[in-house]
């Protein structure tokens, strides 16, 4: 009977629009790491999917709020990426698109085809639809008569409906989660703050009521790691179930992925790297995008780990040491500022290039007051930005350029009591910046800085930094 169904759905798909990959794009340099396309800045949320040695990273492209089509960049290491072109543009008179992912179709192993979902706001609401492809570039539209729409039984029928991510079920069917507004009031149980639905063939969809559990925000992705099913939702918040259909629980430690403050807003599951490229061989990266600005990139993939305590965590992914890709030389005989507690590197850094800062560091229990230990950033000749440690929490903030006046504005606690000695790592171009200790990724900010770093202090506490760009 699925065999059936699904001959009839791609028997409707094939007299559907198709769109092409366009072929006027101007030749681009390879961009590393950190990613925007050429219509600078116009980037929204990144989706991923593997295939036959090649990256592919979809983003939601236009100007903020007024998203216009889906475009492709594309890669061979999952670091260096190239643009390839626009996939996917609205019907006319469409105010904004919405954003999507990539599923495999039914009979996938047998005749290889892809599905893609999308939404568009049009007139006053906001329905999904869905396109499909061979080749994973060129897409055709399916029929408008099978457009996802609200279900008003569970549903608000003018709310957001946008982005199903799903999860296969044993028979071979999916279950779909995506941003929806669910009617509270007509639930006794709690219930997840977005929406769930089934399907046989990934296209003809069926909503029904929203899972149960304690988290509520713009559904990210849903992602099987070894026995259990985790949810990320807006700014990084992670929750976690036994089952596919809940209760879907807020993590106990770690809750937000990230960390409350830093510049990312929708990271999603990348669902099917190379497996012996990813943590553990857990078959699975996230993806995301910076915010706090009006030039959008797509950032380095972090890996995923699942500790002891069954706690989902960010790390640094093994592949983005192809980032250092020439050694930077910086002055081990760090200058000291005029009279001043910092304490600076002679050499400054080309911001519009990737660099990598790595280091030893020793942490203690002391407030960050009491005891600074970490690096500066030059922001201009009075003050700079300051990211310091401790064995419990990372924090940034700004600093006078003499040490005075440390104005802490994010505190990140990983739920981990960090050793006496640990590695850390620094990542950024432009304005962007991340930090890794012993691999945990423990910060994420944006910085105008002037590309002159520093130590704060207590230089003592860092031993043996290396540095690195990539051209």
């Amino acid at each position: 009977m699925k065999n059936t169904v699904v001959i009839i759905v791609f028997s409707i798909i094939s007299i559907s629009l198709k769109v092409h990959a366009q072929d006027n794009w101007k030749p681009e340099k390879v961009q590393a790491g950190f990613y925007t396309p050429q219509r600078v800045g116009q980037l929204w949320d990144t989706w991923l999917y593997y295939y036959k040695g090649q990256y592919y990273q979809y983003y939601l492209a236009g100007k903020g709020g007024k998203w216009d089509s889906f475009e492709l960049m594309r890669s061979k290491d999952g670091v260096n990426w190239q643009q390839i072109g626009k996939m996917l543009e609205p019907r006319e008179g469409t105010t904004w698109m919405g954003t999507g992912h990539i599923i495999e179709a039914p009979d996938f192993k047998n005749h290889p085809k892809w599905i893609m979902n999308y939404s568009e706001w049009f007139g006053d609401k906001q329905d999904i639809m869905f396109a499909t492809s061979d080749d994973l570039i060129h897409w055709n539209k399916v029929s408008d008569s099978l457009r996802f729409v609200q279900d008003p039984k569970w549903y608000l029928p003018k709310g957001r409906w946008d982005c199903i991510d799903c999860v296969k079920r044993e028979d071979g069917s999916y279950y779909g989660y995506f941003t929806a507004d669910p009617v509270l009031e007509k639930f006794t149980r709690e219930v997840c703050g977005f929406g769930f639905a089934e399907s046989v063939d990934g296209i003809r969809w069926k909503a029904l009521p929203p899972v149960e559990g304690n988290i509520t925000g713009e559904l990210g992705g849903i992602q099987k790691i070894g026995d259990k099913y985790f949810i990320t939702v807006s700014e990084g918040r992670v929750a976690v179930s036994d089952k596919p259909e809940g209760p879907f629980l807020a993590q106990k430690k770690n809750p937000n992925m990230f960390g409350k403050g830093c510049d990312i807003y929708f990271p999603r599951f990348f669902h099917n790297p190379p497996a012996d490229k990813t943590l553990n061989g857990n078959g699975v990266l996230v993806n995301h995008f910076y915010t706090g600005s009006e030039t959008i990139f797509s950032s380095p993939l972090k890996a995923v780990e699942i500790d002891q305590e069954g706690i989902l965590r960010l790390k640094w992914w093994q592949q983005n040491d192809l980032l250092k890709e020439h050694k930077f030389y910086l002055s081990s005989d760090l200058k000291a500022a005029d009279a001043g507690p910092l304490k600076f590197f002679k050499q400054r850094f080309n911001t519009d290039k990737v660099g990598v800062i790595e280091s030893e560091i020793s942490l203690v229990n002391d407030d960050h007051e009491k005891s600074p230990a970490g690096f500066y950033f030059e922001a201009n000749s009075d003050s700079g930005y300051v990211l310091l440690f401790n064995k419990k929490e990372t924090v940034f903030g700004t600093m006078n350029s003499n040490g005075t006046n440390l104005k802490i504005t994010v505190r990140i606690n990983r739920d981990i009591v960090f050793a006496d000695k640990c590695s850390v790592r620094i990542v950024f171009k432009r304005d962007m910046m991340e930090a890794y200790l012993n691999d945990y990724l423990v910060m994420l900010k944006r910085m105008n800085w002037t590309g002159k770093p520093g130590v704060v202090e207590k230089v003592k506490n860092l031993n043996h930094i290396k540095a690195w760009i990539h051209n």
